[in-house]
């Protein structure tokens, strides 16, 4: 199938969650006017105009706005060239992992310390670490533009926060599979399922993304927890882990282990990761398998810090980001699918959509890290017994 076709797929096949509802999103400045617009529409057109002006010039005035990142460098490089010719306002990032800019943002807080204007992270590093500590404020009424405010804007048909307060938004709408080969060491139908990995066939051979920290590893634990429940979840980890299987932090290590032979199978490998290996001729195949794919708004997600140092230019900021002009920087320096209906294909590599039949469990509600914060307690004594 063709790539197009590919990455559309992720918009027709979630039974609704993805559904590209018609209509041509506006640009960053704003809607056309009507040409004979009520008295009403006008009067809510001067509304949003009056206080989206008001705030661009206040944080022209601020001069600069700091995110705290864990995007791509093409995603700042994008970024910041984008804002930048837009607004005329610099753009200052602080990059880190999702566990460092959590500690970050906590540390500066106690210390009475607010550095950060917006915040990207995981969605279940924010509604698991961030929004209970208070670090951050509802998102909501500070979106202004209506561009950004319309729900045909985006890919559910409604503004994809993953909470119900509207603190954090989604940006990303990826498709993960949690299995890779090296076509070397297996045919792809020795992989049929993760249940099946629980055998002995597969001692020593095996590597998985640390699933005790935030990131593809957990994100696939919770996906079974969905699935299977807590219990059954816990006494997969036992048993892969009982099997020998090795548990990094390394993204690259993770990939290149396979590659190289070194392991045959990576569990829950990082896709864009994944994708740069075998666009560069490495052996490896993202395997299909029984229980499918999560398909998630929430790859990459901004927030506001619920004391931004640059209260103007941070709304400006996230703003521009969630509009047609500043989505389109993000999603191309990232390379991932993005939530607008909108957001650009070209580029997106197929293995980040689900291919035709393809099993897919949606994710994108509060309650999926809910879930991932019970889990990560048992997943962790696991993970650290074996470290023993």
């Amino acid at each position: 199938m063709k790539r197009q076709g590919l990455v559309m797929l992720i918009a027709v096949v979630t039974a609704g969650f993805f559904t590209l509802i018609g209509g041509e999103a506006q640009g960053a400045a704003g809607p056309k006017k009507s040409s004979a617009p009520s008295a009403k529409g006008q009067e809510n057109a001067d509304d949003w105009r009056k206080r989206w002006e008001d705030t661009v010039a206040a944080a022209k005035k601020e001069g600069e706005v700091t995110v705290y990142f864990i995007g791509t460098p093409n995603a700042r490089e994008t970024i910041t060239k984008g804002f930048k010719n837009r607004f005329g306002i610099n753009v200052n990032f602080v990059v880190g992992t999702p566990a460092e800019i959590v500690q970050k943002l906590d540390s500066e807080s106690k210390a009475g310390l607010h550095y950060a204007d917006a915040i990207n992270l995981g969605g279940g590093s924010s509604l698991t670490m961030l929004k209970p500590k208070g670090l951050l404020k509802p998102l909501e009424p500070e979106l202004i533009l209506p561009e950004v405010k319309d729900p045909k804007a985006w890919r559910i048909g409604k503004l994809p926060f993953i909470d119900k307060d509207g603190t954090v938004f989604g940006m990303l709408a990826s498709y993960e599979r949690y299995a890779a080969i090296n076509t070397d060491e297996l045919k792809e139908n020795e992989i049929t399922s993760l249940k099946g990995l629980v055998d002995p066939k597969w001692k020593n051979r095996m590597i998985m993304l640390d699933p005790s920290v935030p990131g593809p590893g957990l994100s696939a634990c919770t996906f079974l927890g969905r699935l299977w429940g807590m219990d059954k979840t816990l006494e997969w980890m036992q048993g892969i882990s009982d099997l020998g299987t090795i548990f990094t932090r390394d993204k690259r290590q993770h990939i290149e282990w396979v590659a190289k032979g070194s392991k045959a199978i990576a569990i829950a490998p990082t896709q864009d990761i994944l994708s740069n290996f075998m666009s560069l001729g490495a052996r490896l195949s993202s395997v299909r398998i029984a229980e499918g794919g999560l398909a998630s708004t929430v790859a990459g997600a901004v927030m506001l810090p619920a004391k931004p140092a640059h209260p103007n230019a941070s709304v400006v900021f996230v703003n521009w980001l969630l509009s047609r002009e500043g989505h389109a920087a993000y999603v191309k320096g990232m390379g991932l699918p993005g939530a607008r209906v909108d957001a650009p294909q070209e580029g997106i590599d197929e293995l980040l959509s689900p291919g035709p039949g393809e099993k897919i469990t949606v994710n994108g509600d509060e309650e999926f890290f809910l879930l991932q914060a019970k889990l990560r307690p048992g997943i962790a004594k696991i993970v650290q017994a074996q470290a023993r």
